[in-house]
């Protein structure tokens, strides 16, 4: 413990005054020192993480698989930890739109969704556009993906399906 007395008196009142302001301010280095630690601990184990590339895991990366309506009815093969994305016409305006009906879960997630409208025609009323849904594989095994184009307030089995037999491995 180090004290320092700027003025020392022989009144034991100053002295004590002394060793207890020197005390407090002890404590406050050693906690801010705790907090430096603190950080960097954890900016090492941030930066040691992950040793994964980043296509593997990046759902917006250039080397994402692309399967198309052309693509309905493939069994296909992708590995662990993939992004991969669906892309369909669709036609926002007439009420349809594409929905995941079949899945399993524990082998493969939905990562998320959108509806694209078409560049070319934009400024027209009722033009199509792309429906683009992104998954991600998560564990080995096989899955049926089946999405259906349906009017979700009518009880029509759907206008249109894609179906692709996936296998993890």
């Amino acid at each position: 413990m180090r004290f320092y007395i700027l003025n020392v008196m022989r009144t034991n009142n100053v002295f004590v005054a002394s060793i207890f302001i020197n005390s407090v301010g002890n404590i406050f280095e050693r906690i801010k020192m705790k907090i430096i630690y603190f950080f960097i601990i954890v900016g090492f184990f941030i930066s040691c993480g992950s040793t994964k590339k980043m296509s593997d895991t990046n759902p917006n990366s250039d080397n994402m698989v692309v399967y198309n309506e052309n693509d309905s009815g493939k069994n296909v093969e992708l590995n662990q930890n993939v992004f991969f994305e669906i892309s369909l016409p669709a036609n926002k305006t007439t009420g349809f739109k594409w929905d995941v009906i079949k899945i399993d879960s524990t082998i493969l997630q939905k990562v998320s969704d959108n509806y694209i409208e078409s560049n070319a025609q934009s400024k027209l009323i009722g033009v199509g556009g792309i429906y683009i849904v992104k998954f991600k594989t998560i564990a080995k095994g096989k899955t049926a993906l089946k999405l259906i184009y349906h009017r979700p307030f009518e009880n029509s089995g759907g206008k249109r399906n894609f179906n692709l037999s996936i296998t993890i491995k």
